[in-house]
């Protein structure tokens, strides 16, 4: 190179080695992105393999009796008395009482109210029960 032009290469040289390091880097972000959307999706379907994989087992008899057996425990807790009109007769009063309240709330007769509310927690109280049981 002719040291009269050197002062004309040199920048040129400089500008194309930072412009070479840039677009190293920028690969570099890329492929680091690339790898980290590409592990998450790993682990989803990681977990959809582990969340089929009873799906596509094979089990033996005793561990269907097992099962079987654990479904048959879990129903003798269900209440065989419930039936669903009495959770519906519950929701029917429910709204009834949230009638009341709105009416008594516009007349402002807080005895009246509060005898209300505890009628409200009552029922809630006992439609929790009847959710558990059912």
């Amino acid at each position: 190179m002719d040291i009269n032009n050197a002062y004309l290469v040199n920048p040129i040289i400089s500008l194309t080695v930072d412009l070479d390091k840039s677009i190293s880097f920028n690969k570099y972000l890329i492929q680091e992105t690339t790898t980290r959307e590409l592990k998450k999706q790993r682990d989803r379907i990681r977990q959809q393999i582990l969340a089929n994989k009873s799906r596509f087992a094979i089990y033996s008899v005793s561990e269907k009796e097992q099962a079987v057996t654990l479904i048959k425990e879990y129903l003798s807790y269900y209440d065989c008395d419930f039936d669903g009109g009495s959770l519906s007769e519950i929701r029917r009063e429910l709204r009834k009482v949230r009638e009341e309240i709105r009416i008594l709330q516009n007349g402002n007769d807080t005895e009246k109210i509060n005898s209300l509310s505890a009628d409200i927690t009552q029922l809630y109280k006992s439609s929790i029960e009847v959710s558990r049981t059912g």
